[in-house]
């Protein structure tokens, strides 16, 4: 199935842009790989090209999906794309891929992030939306030295 995950958003004078394109294939392993067509020189400086990777790694990590994923398009714009937007891009192309349709709650922390995107690496990115999916934390009691 090949799908485009975009951001595209204006406030004001500030610009947000990025777009993924994918093409997942089901099978029961999960694996991600970018076409050498989708990438330049210029892409890979900007660190789009594995923000646009590890960003589609991660939403079919929050999918529970599978498949072998090839990342067959980076587009972006000098002036209104950063590697945080661009691994949202990657998340929502993985998301379209396999179907998935995000909990209200992590819908609004992607859109509280794109509003950020041009501060958080990749890496704050997956940090901000795999907290908001564990859920464990909020089951164990609070520990307060033994005193109830």
């Amino acid at each position: 199935m090949d799908t485009v995950g975009q951001v595209a958003k204006q406030l004001g004078a500030r610009g947000f842009y990025a777009s993924v394109s994918v093409s997942l294939i089901p099978v029961a392993m999960r694996s991600v790989t970018l076409s050498p067509a989708a990438e330049d020189e210029w892409e890979r400086s900007q660190g789009w090209s594995g923000a646009a990777v590890d960003g589609v790694v991660l939403g079919l990590e929050l999918a529970g999906a599978s498949g072998y994923c090839v990342v067959t398009r980076i587009h972006g714009m000098i002036c209104d794309t950063s590697p945080g937007l661009m691994a949202i891009a990657g998340v929502r192309a993985a998301w379209a891929a396999a179907s998935f349709i995000p909990e209200p709650t992590l819908a609004e922390i992607v859109e509280v992030c794109i509003l950020r995107g041009h501060q958080l690496s990749p890496a704050a990115v997956r940090a901000k939306l795999t907290k908001s999916t564990n859920h464990s934390e909020s089951k164990v009691a609070p520990d307060y030295g033994g005193i109830a």
